[in-house]
């Protein structure tokens, strides 16, 4: 048994494997208790701070890349004690092998810390945003949704710019101040996705529109779900999910529905001729009475006979309700459309319908 141990295979026992697989083996079965571990007592620290967190969300956000980091950690302990295969010792475009192995692996731990630190992120954000769907405001939800962006957009950069450091051995600070140039490169190149990143420090700061608003952009009318660094997303009415650059939406006219203070409605409906011209003015009276003293309508209400059809007497109705939902907008029109109804029969009276007459002369 001790010979077969002692046998080498790439520059390294059978017992040197052994005691690595097993190694590997038990942080492997250690690092889930350990991770759980490590993020309940992130959880208990941070609880104070955030009751109404959820533990099993936290726990969705952030064993799994704990437990990645974890276990990159550990792989250095394990391999520490072998030696490097020599024949795996060559060269690849001018790099040893081991060279690309070893960047390999710190490009590995930085995305492992890079991904912690969205989870984490993501894990505040949603705090947040819970806490800001309490508020009436819905501009707090649109705040947090920004500075997510901004804050995963700053991670990015920071990342990049420490892997060119450590690991590729750029010198940053050269590279930033020869930037002028390749930048204004880069800007012409991307010139409409910096002025959607423009347009979106526009949208924060101005608030055209917030989070779970209705607007309506160049003919397009949807419900705001998203405000992002390069693009608003709209839920339609036909829940069609639309997105649209940030310069269009700062750039056209745009309706912002949801501000509304009262909502018009115009409508017109028409009586037959056989109708009196006192029972039309009492029609209209009664019409206008009841808009008039309905709870939800403000604003001038306009009830006038305006015209005279080729087989009805028009009546034109124009008034405007409170209400800013959309379907309690569309319940109270009905309420309004069934009581028009009810005051035209109780005049004894009728809509009109396209019709026709035709006389016929006889000749004897």
């Amino acid at each position: 048994m001790e010979e077969f141990l002692s046998q080498v295979y790439f520059d390294n026992s059978v017992k040197n494997y052994a005691y690595a697989l097993a190694a590997l083996i038990f942080a492997l079965l250690l690092r889930r208790f350990v991770a759980r571990w490590v993020v309940g007592a992130a959880y208990r620290i941070l609880r104070p701070w955030f009751p109404e967190a959820k533990r099993e969300d936290f726990d969705a956000l952030l064993l799994s890349p704990v437990r990645m980091l974890m276990l990159l950690v550990v792989i250095p302990l394990i391999v520490g004690w072998m030696r490097f295969p020599s024949v795996l010792d060559f060269e690849y475009l001018s790099f040893s092998f081991k060279t690309i192995v070893i960047v390999f692996y710190k490009l590995c731990m930085y995305l492992a810390i890079a991904w912690l630190v969205f989870r984490s992120i993501d894990f505040i954000s949603a705090i947040l945003l819970a806490r800001s769907s309490q508020t009436k405001n819905n501009s707090d939800d649109q705040a947090v949704m920004f500075l997510k962006e901004v804050l995963k957009l700053s991670v990015i950069i920071l990342g990049i710019l420490l892997i060119l450091s450590n690991i590729f051995k750029f010198d940053v600070t050269a590279v930033l101040a020869g930037a002028g140039i390749a930048g204004l490169a880069v800007a012409l190149a991307a010139r409409e996705t910096l002025e959607n990143m423009l347009a979106s420090v526009t949208i924060f700061l101005e608030r055209p529109f917030t989070v779970g608003d209705y607007v309506e952009v160049e003919g397009l009318g949807g419900l705001v779900e998203k405000v992002g660094f390069r693009s608003t997303r709209l839920r339609t009415m036909e829940k069609t999910f639309v997105t649209l650059p940030n310069k269009k939406m700062i750039d056209g006219a745009l309706d912002n529905v949801s501000l509304r203070t009262m909502r018009r409605v115009n409508t017109n409906i028409g009586l037959t001729y056989g109708t009196s011209a006192e029972t039309m003015q009492l029609v209209i009276a009664d019409i206008r009475s009841y808009i008039e003293a309905k709870a939800d309508t403000s604003g001038e209400t306009t009830v006038v006979f305006n015209s005279f059809g080729d087989s009805s007497l028009n009546i034109y109705i124009q008034y405007y309700l409170q209400n800013e939902n959309w379907p309690e907008f569309m319940r109270s029109q009905e309420a309004v459309n069934f009581k028009i109804m009810q005051i035209v029969q109780a005049h004894d009276t009728d809509f009109a319908f396209p019709t026709q007459t035709l006389h016929l002369n006889q000749e004897a």
